[in-house]
């Protein structure tokens, strides 16, 4: 079988292409090596390991197959330092700003060109996840501060805040009218034994309206219908918890068992309220009908476990993103993978 490593040595060796003639043995070796190793990790979709490899070759022998390995893994189209790792990228309803998650602070950014607006940076310790409200003009923020707050985005002043038990992973959200807010967190009760907490509270006073327990393991991602009369929540107990608008528990959607641990990372509900799909630690994300509970597709692919998912404004899209550092694009309705998005080394 002839493959791109032994390829770019009989370049090397007939002195053809950009490379050159090799004058260290030992140095000649590692790269032939590493190029190999890219390649398999390339047919793999092992991007990161790609991406380490042809960084480790001997600068000296890099030529065209370094660039072109290198094109193939990354399709990013703009580069934006950021202040802290890992983050989280929210669109704002209008499509014309964005929030990241960066540390304690979320900076608000104009969209496509990611320039920094403003920055939220009143919170003591990392923020967890923030959401705009429907109108653009607040911000939701959770943070391992142990509050929940909201903020106004025309002045950046903290507008009101609850207090939560522990500095639990947490999410947080509006609902489709912006008068109410949901958080979601997890708790021990007295006898030691987890269970997740949902609070319901009001984003203009902090007022809390409501306050319930669901399941038996840390909450990880919240979310409103379209028509604000459920919750989503994602939960480590392999369950997505449905609840009306009271916050009381409907019928769960249930996760396969696979014989991987399936806690759900993240949850989003498509735009038409048809749809939920859940990305969970088993690689896998699962879409569900709401009205139904049935399981209608299971996307598989990722390397690593899917850490969020969203659909797109028009519906007719599903982003996935995992700690494989890829993002995967699918079809909603036949849910074939249309694409995969390469760039990123975590």
């Amino acid at each position: 079988m002839i493959t791109l490593a032994t390829i770019t040595l009989s370049m090397l060796l007939s002195g053809s292409g950009e490379p050159g003639t090799p004058t260290d043995d030992h140095g000649f070796v590692a790269y032939q090596a590493g190029i190999a190793a890219a390649e398999k990790s390339l047919r793999l979709g092992e991007t990161r390991e790609l991406r380490r490899w042809l960084d480790a070759c001997p600068p000296a022998y890099r030529g065209w197959e370094w660039r072109h390995l290198d094109s193939i893994t990354d399709t990013t189209t703009r580069t934006v330092p950021t202040v802290a790792t890992p983050i989280r990228i929210v669109m704002a309803p209008s499509g014309d700003r964005c929030a990241t998650v960066e540390g304690a602070a979320v900076r608000i950014r104009s969209w496509p060109d990611l320039a920094e607006i403003t920055v939220i940076d009143g919170h003591d310790d990392a923020v967890y996840r923030a959401e705009f409200s429907p109108d653009g003009r607040r911000l939701i923020t959770v943070s391992r501060d142990v509050t929940a707050r909201t903020w106004d985005l025309d002045t950046g002043a903290e507008i009101a805040r609850i207090d939560l038990a522990n500095p639990a992973f947490a999410a947080a959200t509006f609902d489709p009218t912006g008068a109410v807010a949901a958080t979601c967190a997890w708790e021990r009760d007295d006898a030691g034994s987890v269970f997740g907490v949902v609070w319901l509270w009001d984003p203009r006073t902090g007022d809390v309206l409501r306050r319930v327990r669901v399941g038996v393991k840390p909450l990880s991602a919240i979310r409103f219908t379209p028509d604000g009369a459920h919750l989503v929540v994602g939960s480590w107990d392999g369950l997505v918890h449905v609840l009306d608008a009271d916050a009381d528990e409907t019928v769960p959607l249930s996760l396969p068992d696979e014989g991987i641990y399936n806690a759900v990372n993240d949850v989003a509900v498509s735009p038409d309220g048809h749809f939920v799909a859940a990305a969970s630690k088993d690689r896998t994300t699962r879409v569900f009908d709401l009205a139904t509970g049935d399981l209608v597709a299971t996307l598989r692919g990722h390397l690593g476990y899917v850490e969020g998912v969203s659909f797109s404004p028009d519906g007719a899209t599903l982003a996935t993103s995992s700690i494989d550092a890829t993002i995967a694009l699918w079809t909603v309705g036949d849910w074939s993978r249309r694409t995969i998005l390469r760039g990123s080394t975590g």
